[in-house]
């Protein structure tokens, strides 16, 4: 007697749970799509350089304030009054971004800047930045009080 048993392993075909998988993760890649071509373009029209600059000038700024008992608005910038007596002005010098302590000395913190603005706070102040490439940064600095 022969008996023949039926192979039911037939891996040649698609199933319906394998192709409904397919169409899912087809269109959720093709509904990302946009949302990560926008996030590409908008980094690549800045320069991480640029933002590396700027992100250590308000490093140098926060570092100021620790120990800044009072601040005062420039026309150019800002005059941070220390509390060991030292008055500290950061404001621009051309198209760059200076630091001088007792209106002496000259630390340039940042170059190519198109524009620099301070705006008084109840808190303390905003930075508004123009870099000469056309990128525009803004950040408010809180007044460190004991």
């Amino acid at each position: 007697m022969n008996v023949y048993i039926k192979n039911l392993n037939n891996e040649n075909g698609i199933t319906l749970l394998e192709a409904l998988l397919s169409l899912f993760i087809t269109l959720f890649i093709l509904q990302a799509l946009p949302y990560v071509l926008k996030t590409v373009w908008i980094y690549s029209q800045q320069s991480p350089q640029e933002d590396v600059e700027v992100y250590q000038l308000y490093h140098f700024i926060e570092q100021d304030l620790y120990t800044t008992g009072s601040i005062r608005a420039l026309s150019d910038g800002v005059r941070l009054y220390k509390q060991n007596g030292d008055q500290v002005d950061i404001e621009q010098y051309g198209n760059m971004i200076r630091r001088q302590v007792n209106q002496q000395g000259h630390q340039g913190l940042l170059n190519n800047v198109k524009s620099f603005e301070v705006r008084s706070s109840s808190k303390g102040f905003y930075i508004l930045l123009q870099k000469e490439g056309g990128s525009m940064y803004q950040k408010l600095f809180n007044l460190y009080t004991e």
